[in-house]
């Protein structure tokens, strides 16, 4: 018996202990169209010296938020030959597909010596903390068309919708990591879900579902392109195509700004690293997104303390530092017009009405 069948034999003894670490539920967007079947933000802690194991029943897409993790997965043809690979070191930014009953364990990340900067640029709390944003996925049963009923010549025919069911089956029947797969068009969507969910304007569930199908599209159609193992890069958004200069110069100017938020940006250094003129950055990235360079870059900032006011105990003053305002005035100032209230009650809102449950469901 394999070393790493007995880590997951032991898993599966310890998964009962009290001692579990708990998952807290952010956002959730639940009843959406087949085959997702709900999505939810949530965050987690793992303690010193502690794994977590699961098995999820339902496949899922897993974008991680805040990570810098190993998960370990089963060695091939231990089950059902999966062509999986351990340890696997997921960090903020990936993206992981996850088909179902697939056994992992999370534990943190114990980078080996002379080891590169993507595996020690987190620690601390946030070398404990998992926060990603789950897509799950379940297929209904399709019952047999109803033989009896009369063929009047009234009926609407309806397209055959097994192929686009089959579709997304066979993307998420195997595992995938997706290095860097978080870019700026994966980021407007999960910015999306969270208003949506806040907001819970009617038909949210439908506009969730029509996003997040076309992700899962997007996805697999840059992995057929790309191969498996360049599946999506931060250069260029799964699913995206650039057909002129103009939308190159926006992806690469967003990209940089969701890279570089926490830093004091000015247009000077946004434009040097197109190298283009500061005044041909700004008046062609209004023009293609209907917004300035530092209306986008604040609404990532408010982004990124939403989710530090939501997963630490940080204080404002130290969110408004880490998330590059000179300021916690000005902080307070940009959170209050962009999200209606002031960073101290929007803390207060979301943990009232988070839901804490056990993340051996991760």
């Amino acid at each position: 018996m394999s070393r790493l069948w007995l880590i997951f034999s032991y898993a599966c003894r310890r998964k009962t202990n009290r001692d579990r670490n708990m998952g807290r539920y952010i956002h959730v967007a639940e009843h959406l169209l087949p085959p997702l079947c709900f999505l939810d933000e949530r965050m987690f802690h793992l303690r010193s010296g502690k794994s977590l194991y699961t098995v999820p029943t339902d496949p899922m897409v897993l974008l991680f938020l805040d990570a810098n993790h190993d998960v370990v997965l089963p060695e091939p043809g231990n089950f059902s030959e999966r062509t999986v690979h351990a340890p696997l070191h997921v960090v903020t930014g990936d993206i992981c597909v996850f088909p179902a009953n697939l056994p992992r364990i999370y534990r943190r990340h114990s980078p080996p010596k002379n080891t590169s900067l993507r595996t020690t640029k987190s620690t601390g709390e946030s070398a404990s903390r998992i926060h990603v944003l789950r897509v799950l996925f379940r297929f209904p049963v399709c019952a047999a068309a109803d033989q009896s009923a009369p063929d009047n010549g009234a009926s609407l025919s309806l397209p055959d919708a097994s192929d686009a069911m089959q579709f997304v089956r066979d993307f998420v029947s195997e595992f995938r990591h997706l290095p860097g797969g978080i870019t700026p068009a994966v980021h407007e969507r999960i910015t999306t879900f969270r208003q949506e969910v806040e907001t819970g304007a009617p038909g949210y569930h439908l506009r969730m579902s029509a996003i997040w199908l076309d992700f899962v599209v997007e996805c697999a159609r840059a992995m057929t392109s790309a191969g498996k193992s360049q599946m999506m890069t931060p250069k260029t958004p799964a699913g995206e195509k650039h057909t002129n200069r103009a939308d190159v110069l926006v992806q690469r100017t967003k990209q940089f700004l969701v890279e570089n938020h926490a830093s004091p940006l000015t247009l000077d250094e946004i434009a040097w690293q197109a190298k283009l003129s500061r005044e041909h950055v700004a008046r062609t990235f209004r023009q293609q997104t209907g917004q300035t360079v530092f209306d986008y870059l604040a609404r990532v900032r408010i982004e990124a303390a939403q989710q530090l006011l939501t997963d630490s105990a940080l204080p404002v003053t130290e969110i408004a530092h880490r998330t590059g305002f000179s300021s916690p005035t000005l902080f307070g100032r940009v959170f209050k017009r962009l999200i209606g209230q002031t960073p101290q009650a929007y803390r207060q809102e979301v943990l009232s009405q988070v839901r804490f449950r056990p993340s051996i469901l991760l």
